[in-house]
């Protein structure tokens, strides 16, 4: 007998990749709201991604300075640091290391939508609202590797 249609998904192993999985939720939302509350030094310490985009967008700034780096990126650089609306998928990709696609709010509540730009048609470029995001524990502590979303 063949049944079509159906997906068999084993769930998670109990306790330690729920666990896991978890917390690297909460530090996600917490380096995203951090973000949003304009605590960059808070939010470079959930940090655990290449900074290398925002050094070469501030040449001025010292490599090592994560607090100003993440200011002009939020502030001068067009990264929409932002608070998770919504986390619509979770799933662990290998010991340790998560990915989410997360929702966005705008200050005012609504459904962040980054929009076609640069002259490009909404058919050319359509608009997101779903974004992933990884996050890695490292040495025991749970990292964010993902940039906030771009609008140049």
């Amino acid at each position: 007998m063949v049944i079509a249609g159906c997906a068999f998904k084993p769930p998670l192993t109990p306790n330690v990749e729920n666990e896991d999985l978890n917390f690297a939720r909460s530090q996600l939302i917490q380096f995203y709201d951090f973000l949003a509350q304009q605590k960059y030094d808070q939010a470079a310490t959930l940090f655990g991604g290449d900074l290398d985009i925002l050094r070469g967008y501030n040449p001025d700034l010292a490599a090592d300075d994560f607090n100003m780096l993440f200011k002009r990126a939020c502030e001068q650089n067009g990264f929409q640091c932002l608070s998770v609306k919504q986390i619509i998928n979770e799933e662990i990709i290998a010991t340790n290391q998560f990915v989410f696609t997360v929702e966005y709010q705008q200050a005012d509540g609504n459904l962040f939508v980054r929009g076609a730009c640069c002259g490009a048609s909404e058919e050319e470029m359509p608009p997101v609202s779903q974004f992933s995001v990884q996050v890695e524990r490292v040495d025991g502590e749970y990292k964010v590797l993902s940039l906030p979303p771009y609008v140049p």
